[in-house]
């Protein structure tokens, strides 16, 4: 299979509702976007948490999951955990999306802002007619807690100082009916989800919600690589010499792409790539922060791949 763009990005979400009072992108970059021409198996580098800001002021902000377009699987969302994707024939995107540290209201007005995610456009969907911001929340109980404000500027918010509440997500994105609801792929401490679109939220909780919206794909299931029997496969290539590839499993299956030396080695490559890419960074702080964060992941992927070389 010939080598395809693969553009890996490292995303902090801003909030909709501070793109709501304040315009501009839903994202900044934690770490400028990288793209690496492969095939096989993406091992983009995994890091639980990333420092934003300078000096005092820098937070480390988590994973909450990541959002792959354009693989051989359908547009998905993934957990935050090391992730391992089939490559595809066309150009594909690996996107980690971070949350910064905080919640939204704080103490005096506690609030849980819900946000609609597209799985498609890698990006969030907040909608403005002109007129009117379109809400997220198909209905609030109880529905005092919906927050309205100005042209339905604060209809993203569920205030919860007054005790617990439910809100549920709009079955389609507003303005595109044909994205619609996935799944919920952040709930904040203080939330637990109830039905299929539909969250609890504890009094006083203070968070966040994102949920996903996808249009509909008729793509084959998901592949996930590291959940393969890897015991009965038929090798083909040269896999057994190092090189690369590709494995059917034995019964029949899909044919899986192996790199040469397997995902170690790329698992240690691209992880480099990351510390070398950090010196664009103007923030010295931040960029020694991750390059600390990249290096002792390169370390742990190197210590795999001994493992690997000694077990041949």
């Amino acid at each position: 299979m010939p080598n395809v763009n693969v553009v890996t990005s490292y995303r902090l979400f801003l909030g909709g509702h501070h793109r709501r009072q304040n315009g501009g992108a839903s994202y900044v970059d934690l770490i400028l976007p990288t793209t690496n021409q492969q095939s096989g198996i993406a091992t983009p580098g995994f890091f639980s948490q990333l420092p934003y800001g300078e000096g005092e002021a820098t937070v480390l902000c988590k994973l909450m999951y990541w959002n792959v377009v354009g693989s051989a699987n359908p547009n998905h969302t993934a957990p935050p955990s090391a992730l391992m994707e089939p490559i595809g024939s066309t150009d594909m995107t690996i996107t980690a999306w971070y949350a910064p540290p905080g919640g939204i209201g704080g103490e005096d007005t506690p609030a849980v802002e819900a946000d609609t995610f597209s799985i498609d456009a890698d990006d969030f969907v907040d909608i403005y007619t002109g007129s009117q911001w379109l809400s997220p929340l198909e209905s609030v109980n109880p529905a005092s807690a919906h927050g309205a404000g100005p042209q339905g500027i604060d209809n993203d918010l569920i205030f919860t100082k007054a005790g617990a509440t439910t809100g549920t997500m709009v079955a389609t994105l507003p303005g595109d009916s044909s994205q619609q609801f996935v799944e919920f792929v952040s709930l904040e401490p203080g939330v637990e989800l109830g039905g299929s679109r539909s969250f609890n939220e504890a009094a006083a909780a203070d968070g966040i919600v994102i949920a996903s919206y996808r249009n509909p794909h008729t793509a084959p299931p998901r592949i996930d690589p590291s959940r393969l029997p890897r015991e009965g496969w038929v090798l083909f290539g040269g896999v057994t010499f190092d090189g690369g590839g590709f494995g059917i499993p034995i019964g029949g299956g899909t044919p899986v792409p192996i790199d040469p030396w397997g995902p170690a080695l790329m698992d240690v490559l691209r992880t480099l790539s990351i510390y070398q890419t950090a010196n664009r960074l103007a923030s010295h702080s931040a960029r020694a922060a991750i390059q600390r964060y990249s290096l002792d992941a390169a370390i742990h992927d190197l210590g795999a791949l001994q493992k690997q070389i000694g077990s041949r």
